[in-house]
């Protein structure tokens, strides 16, 4: 928490203030097994996003190559 408020009260986020982050009320899992699988969840999202953005962007091409071909 110390380290959340420190890093946003040093300007890192413009939209947040110091005082909303200050009110924050945090529950952090005290196991640390159970931090690193929040973690490990959280990175495989991550990973997912990538990987839906990534084929979102080769449909996009697909879809403007073959609009293209279609008014040669």
């Amino acid at each position: 928490e110390d380290k959340i408020v420190s890093t946003y009260l040093q300007g890192g986020q413009g939209n947040l203030s110091g005082r909303l982050i200050l009110a924050l009320n945090l529950d952090m899992p005290e196991s640390t097994l159970e931090q690193r699988t929040i973690g490990r969840l959280l990175q495989l999202l991550c990973e997912l996003i990538g990987v839906n953005q990534s084929k979102y962007s080769q449909l996009e091409l697909l879809k403007k190559s073959l609009l293209q071909n279609l008014f040669v």
